[in-house]
């Protein structure tokens, strides 16, 4: 994946050890080494740490937000599919379940562009743009001709991935 060569990403081993050393940290040594220890004034440091974090999170935002937009216009694209349909007379692939489909993806991408921009909601548009990045790529070696029909095996697994 392009991402193993990310900051705390090549290994489980740091986020394993990130969050059982929180845990016991938070449930067992902390507590322990501040038993018998006046309170810290980190009221600088808090302060500090807050603003980092709205910044980071307003940042994090704007991005979702920017990818959100271009999930948004690419369901819109998708609308194609079903014109390519129509102008090659392919009725037949043109059930309700594909037009109830393809019509209401850019009603939702709309509101999540709109009101919910980022955040845990972006998980489906993750997940629709990986089964369409897969489903476009069977389309091609599809359309490639029947010299290309040997490497379309995997037709089933895609409509279960849809």
């Amino acid at each position: 994946p392009r991402t193993v060569d990310w900051f705390l990403v090549r290994s489980s081993i740091p986020v394993v050890t990130i969050i059982i050393s929180y845990i016991y940290f938070a449930q067992n040594l902390g507590p322990k080494l501040m038993k018998k220890h006046s309170p810290f004034d980190l009221s600088t440091i808090i302060m500090v740490y807050n603003i980092a974090q709205i910044m980071h999170n307003v940042w994090i935002l704007s991005e979702m937000a920017n990818v959100c937009w271009h999930y948004y216009i690419n369901k819109m694209i998708d609308l194609l599919d079903t014109v390519f349909f129509v102008l090659r007379k392919k009725n037949n692939q043109i059930t309700l379940l594909h037009v109830l489909h393809h019509a209401g993806m850019p009603a939702v991408a709309f509101i999540c562009v709109r009101y919910y921009p980022g955040g845990h909601g972006t998980l489906t548009g993750l997940l629709n743009s990986f089964v369409h990045s897969i489903m476009y790529f069977y389309y091609l070696l599809a359309g490639l001709g029947p010299s290309f029909k040997k490497y379309l095996w995997w037709k089933k697994y895609l409509t279960l991935l849809q």
